[in-house]
């Protein structure tokens, strides 16, 4: 089974409901809508930044952004969904709305939620019990990054890498953050080919998920060449390798 959700900084594309979440549960030959923002029953928000699963509990966790839109109204949301296999229906819980959950992906480590901080200046890693995760005052941080972070990986004996998007501060967005051990981060700079070597709109964009040999895929975007939204999600790098390079030869092995 596969969630997603429609993404957009177009003007006349955003804060309208065009932004759905779709799902399939035959490889894409059959595509259904789960959910519709911005409708007047509905939750608003500029657009969705990620939807991850709980295997706890099998729920769908949407993440929407940004934090306001032009009128003042709160865009980032926490919004939980269970399906029901049977029925094929969805039930959906607004679980929590404000700047403390603009996050671009979760991953479920019971007892704990990590989320990356999609918040600049104060961007990173936090991290929750999943039991009172819709209390902001239960976050608590694991990593701060220079810039916003939009996306980070786990692997369960501990290794987390995080990494940063364009916006905000002077790091190289290509910087990344990772750790063998959950605690001690070390700054990486990654590699890009010369056609796309600009420090400043270069970014890794559009992760895999760490496959059996430890190998983890990501793309590269670059704002001068090509509009995120344009963007034929090529070419690609393997981030361990990086990662590797840098002294940690077991890095998500």
């Amino acid at each position: 089974m596969l969630v997603w959700g429609n993404y957009s900084t177009e003007s006349g594309s955003e804060f309208n409901d065009f932004t759905k979440v779709w799902y399939t549960k035959d490889f894409g030959v059959t595509v259904k809508k789960a959910y519709n923002f911005n409708t007047p029953t509905t939750l608003k928000c500029r657009h969705i930044h990620n939807v991850d699963f709980n295997p706890s509990d099998s729920s769908f966790w949407i993440q929407t952004g940004d934090e306001n839109d032009y009128f003042g109204t709160v865009m980032t949301h926490w919004l939980k969904g269970i399906y029901d296999l049977t029925t094929d229906t969805w039930t959906f819980i607004d679980f929590a709305s404000g700047i403390a959950f603009k996050s671009t992906n979760m991953i479920f480590k019971d007892p704990y939620v990590y989320f990356s901080n999609d918040n600049y200046p104060n961007g990173g890693i936090k991290r929750a019990p999943i039991a009172t995760m819709g209390d902001s005052a239960m976050h608590t941080t694991v990593l701060t990054t220079p810039k916003s972070c939009h996306y980070m990986l786990i692997r369960p004996s501990g290794d987390i890498v995080a990494f940063q998007t364009r916006d905000g501060g002077a790091e190289m967005p290509r910087t990344m953050y990772y750790t063998p051990d959950g605690i001690n981060f070390v700054r990486i700079v990654g590699s890009m080919p010369y056609i796309f070597d600009s420090g400043a709109n270069s970014q890794y964009q559009n992760y895999w998920p760490i496959n059996s040999n430890g190998k983890i895929l990501a793309g590269i975007q670059n704002q001068d060449a090509q509009n995120i939204i344009l963007w034929d999600k090529t070419p690609s790098v393997f981030i361990d390798d990086f990662i590797r390079e840098n002294g940690f030869p077991n890095a998500f092995k």
